[in-house]
C-alpha cells in the first residue's frame, strides 16, 4: 500500500510563499533569473501524483513546469493510457508547462541518435495536445555510473570548454561534468556531443543550469533538489526553515520528483 505525502511539499511551499519568494515560469534568457524561483518536476512513474502536487501549486498561485518522460520503460503501462494525457492536459490547463524529459541513452537505443528520437518522441505529445517549449535531460545511472558517462555529454552545447572556470554556486562550477570525460566504450564515445539542443528547436533547457538559444547556459544563485540533502519527501520542518533561510532574497532553481512523495506503508 502507498500513500501521497503532499504536506512535505505544501510545508515548503507555504514557508517560500512567505517568506516572499515569486515563482515563475522558464520565460527567456532577457529575464532569467530575475531574482525569481522556478520549480521543475521530472514525471518518471504514476501521473496521478503530479497532478495532486500540481493542484497544490495551483491553490498557491504557483506556476512550475513538469518535465514528462517519453516512451520509456520507466513509464510502462503509463504512457499509453488516455488518462495519462488527460492529466497531462489538466496540469497545463492550470498554467503550468509541461515539458520533455529526455533520456538519452534510450533514444540512442531506440533511434540510433538523440536528435531523431527527440523528434519521433514529440509527435505524441503534440497530438495530445501537449505544448512543449523545453526540455531536460533523465540521468539513468543503469547507464552512466557503469559507462562514467554524463548524460549531458551527447549534447555539443553542454560539452565542457578546454578550461572550465566559471562559479556555479556556493564553488561549483557551472559546467556540471568538471571531470574528464571517463568511458571507454567506443560504441557510447561516437555520440559524445553529436546532439544538438539548439536543432532540436527547444526554447530551453533546465538541469541544474538552464540553456537557451542565444545566451547558452545561465543559473541560478541557488539549486536545490530532492536527490539529496535536506530537500525531500520525509524532511522536517526545521530543515524547511534552513531551505526558506538559504534562498530568501535570491533566485533559485528547485527539482521535485513527485514519485518520491508516493511512500509504501
Amino acid at each position: 500500500m502507498s500513500n501521497f505525502l503532499p504536506d512535505s511539499i505544501k510545508t515548503l511551499l507555504e514557508g517560500l510563499v512567505a517568506a516572499g519568494c515569486s515563482f515563475s515560469l522558464f520565460g527567456n534568457a532577457e529575464s532569467f533569473p530575475g531574482g525569481k524561483h522556478y520549480i521543475k518536476h521530472d514525471i518518471h512513474g504514476d501521473v496521478a501524483i503530479s497532478l495532486r502536487i500540481a493542484k497544490i501549486e495551483k491553490d498557491m498561485g504557483i506556476k512550475a513546469t513538469y518535465f514528462c518522460l517519453h516512451s520509456h520503460s520507466l513509464m510502462q503501462g503509463i504512457y499509453d493510457k488516455p488518462e495519462t494525457w488527460d492529466v497531462l492536459r489538466e496540469i497545463q490547463g492550470m498554467g503550468h508547462e509541461v515539458a520533455l524529459h529526455v533520456d538519452p541513452f534510450i533514444l540512442i537505443q531506440q533511434y540510433g541518435n538523440v536528435n531523431l528520437g527527440v523528434t519521433r518522441e514529440l509527435v505524441k505529445f503534440y497530438s495530445e495536445g501537449i505544448n512543449i517549449r523545453g526540455a531536460n535531460c533523465h540521468g539513468n545511472t543503469s547507464f552512466s555510473k557503469p559507462l562514467n558517462f554524463n548524460p549531458r555529454m551527447f549534447f555539443s552545447e553542454f560539452v565542457p570548454p578546454a578550461e572550465q572556470g566559471v562559479l556555479f554556486g556556493a564553488g561549483m562550477t557551472l559546467w556540471e561534468n568538471d571531470k574528464a570525460h571517463l568511458c571507454t566504450d567506443a560504441g557510447w564515445n561516437q555520440h559524445y556531443g553529436k546532439a544538438c539542443v539548439k536543432d532540436m528547436g527547444f526554447e530551453y533547457w533546465a538541469d541544474a543550469s538552464v540553456w537557451f538559444p542565444k545566451a547558452g547556459q545561465k543559473i541560478c544563485d541557488i539549486y536545490f533538489s530532492d536527490n539529496y540533502g535536506d530537500f525531500g519527501a520525509n524532511k522536517t520542518q526545521e530543515n524547511v526553515d534552513k531551505i526558506v533561510a538559504k534562498v530568501k532574497g535570491g533566485s533559485c532553481l528547485y527539482l521535485l520528483h513527485p514519485q518520491f512523495y508516493l511512500v509504501k506503508s
